[in-house]
């Protein structure tokens, strides 16, 4: 991770607090729920690729709140920035072609070595949510919740999807979106 901040600097610092390096509570790792990883096709193709970011910030209402989704296919992200139920960006990237394969050739070699931390799934009151879902041809080829209270092993899963997001975050310029002045 100390290598990841050090790369990207500043713009993934924010990032990484907007995601409060999320020391969980519970983690579910769900790969093709009903096969397992043997049967899953290896590699993902761009073309029919669809990755989806939902970040939940906390409940408990703070006079600051940001949650946000970000959905990428076909070379563009869509993040949608919330406070509540106020919609303050939602916005479309076009992440270019090349960037685009990159990353999901780098989804497609990292994602399993993504932790499970082995906690529960039951979730906690008043902590944050992140949950990544990657599809392949319209199926689910992986995903993984987790709820975090600030504390429990889920974070070393939360820091590892921190960790493989950070380029997408920088090419969408998500700590402008969350800046919250």
């Amino acid at each position: 991770m100390f290598a990841a901040i050090s790369r990207f600097g500043p713009l993934l610092a924010g990032a990484a607090a907007a995601l409060a390096v999320l020391a969980g509570c519970g983690v579910t790792n769900d790969v093709f729920p009903e096969t397992d990883r043997s049967s899953r096709p290896q590699g993902l193709d761009p073309a029919s690729t669809q990755i989806e970011l939902r970040f939940t910030d906390s409940p408990v209402p703070p006079e600051v709140n940001r949650s946000y989704v970000i959905l990428m296919e076909d070379a563009t992200a869509r993040v949608v920035v919330r406070s509540y139920d106020e919609v303050l960006h939602d916005e479309r990237i076009d992440l270019g072609s090349d960037r685009w394969a990159r990353f999901v050739a780098r989804v497609s070699a990292d994602v399993d070595g993504l932790p499970d931390s082995g906690a529960d799934s039951e979730g906690c009151g008043g902590g944050e949510g992140t949950e990544l879902t990657v599809s392949a041809e319209g199926a689910v080829w992986f995903h993984i919740d987790i709820d975090d209270c600030g504390r429990g092993r889920a974070a070393v899963a939360a820091e590892a999807v921190t960790e493989l997001m950070a380029p997408v975050y920088v090419a969408v310029d998500l700590e402008t979106l969350i800046r919250t002045t």
